[in-house]
């Protein structure tokens, strides 16, 4: 069994234990040592970096921030559909936040795998870049020095 295939198959695992533990009844949970919000953002993060490292090595042509974004995307609609799920069990509700933290969960997951491979996450300086030279340039056209200049006939 190749190492994508054993993340592939951990990732289906995982996702199978989110599932029975989302059909256990509202009145049959047992109580939490850490609050819903932080187990949904904690276990979706580890989701989100099973999938991520599967994705990545499967496909050697994806590129780690595709992988990344990928993971995520995947991580939040099995949030959405976890959601739709517990609406068809007893005493149990679906909610938008809980997707939310699913989300931002995959997000930090990624982020920190993404951090500690050295990977910039966001690269700002084009941007400044770019917005600095429109802004001069539109400096100069008002002051008249972007324009050429009009020949009179006399």
């Amino acid at each position: 069994m190749s190492i994508s295939t054993r993340y592939w198959f951990l990732a289906g695992i995982y996702m199978g234990l989110i599932f029975i533990q989302s059909s256990i009844p509202g009145d049959k949970l047992p109580p939490l040592p850490i609050s819903d919000k932080l187990s949904h953002l904690t276990e979706f993060g580890i989701l989100s970096w099973l999938i991520g490292k599967a994705s990545r090595t499967s496909n050697k042509k994806f590129l780690i921030k595709q992988a990344a974004i990928f993971s995520i995307i995947i991580t939040i609609l099995y949030g959405i559909s976890d959601e739709l799920h517990q609406s068809f069990i007893s005493l149990r509700e679906p909610e938008v936040y809980d997707v939310i933290y699913d989300g931002i969960g995959g997000v930090l997951a990624q982020g920190i795998f993404l951090i500690r491979r050295g990977q910039k996450i966001v690269t700002v300086q084009p941007l400044i870049n770019t917005d600095l030279a429109r802004i001069n340039s539109r400096r100069q056209r008002a002051e008249g020095k972007g324009q050429p200049e009009e020949k009179t006939s006399a």
